[in-house]
């Protein structure tokens, strides 16, 4: 056990999750950073001179990964304060929704939805052990209901709702654009 506060971020080795590593190490909390690669989040630890940060490999959407993290947990710090959810990424490269792949689709839910739950729920025994714990789930403007029902946002116009509306005036447009081109006679 540590009389530091043990935070766990997942997505750790680059862009935000790097970020709030270095922003909590600065406050003085022991950091664990997830990285799917090792040697990326050794890298990225060295490159930041936050020698005392741990690394460890995690894959979210691999259960074998998440219970061996948990465990290098368990027994290095016998707790965690706090369960930063970061890790998530996007694969669908604005692809219209009616062509992006099932495969692509079940690879976005399976990092940015279903990995969250996995990683919560495998950390909640830790979590329990420490008292106040928290889970902080991290997410970008794409995630944002209030943005992609609101069609001057361009989350709308990448979301689903977005897509469709356009794809559905589209066709509108298309019809009456023939039914004008047809002259009918009574």
């Amino acid at each position: 056990m540590t009389n530091k506060i043990v935070t766990l971020v997942t997505g750790g080795n680059r862009g935000m999750g790097l970020a709030l590593i270095k922003a909590l190490h600065a406050q003085g909390q022991q950091l664990i950073m997830r990285s799917r690669d090792l040697a990326k989040g050794r890298a990225a630890v060295e490159a930041a001179h936050l020698s005392d940060v741990t690394v460890v490999q995690l894959d979210v959407t691999d259960s074998q990964s998440i219970q061996a993290a948990v465990n290098a947990i368990q027994n290095q710090y016998g707790q965690l304060d706090i369960l930063i959810n970061n890790a998530g990424a996007a694969f669908d490269h604005h692809q219209r929704p009616s062509l992006i792949k099932l495969e692509t689709i079940q690879a976005d839910l399976n990092l940015n939805f279903l990995g969250t739950i996995a990683m919560t729920q495998a950390c909640l025994p830790l979590l329990t052990k420490s008292s106040p714990s928290k889970i902080i789930n991290i997410s970008s403007m794409m995630g944002s209901l209030t943005n992609a029902l609101d069609p001057q946002s361009s989350v709308y116009h990448a979301s689903a709702i977005g897509s469709f509306q356009g794809r559905a005036q589209h066709v509108h447009d298309s019809a009456r654009q023939r039914a004008s081109n047809h002259q009918y006679y009574g």
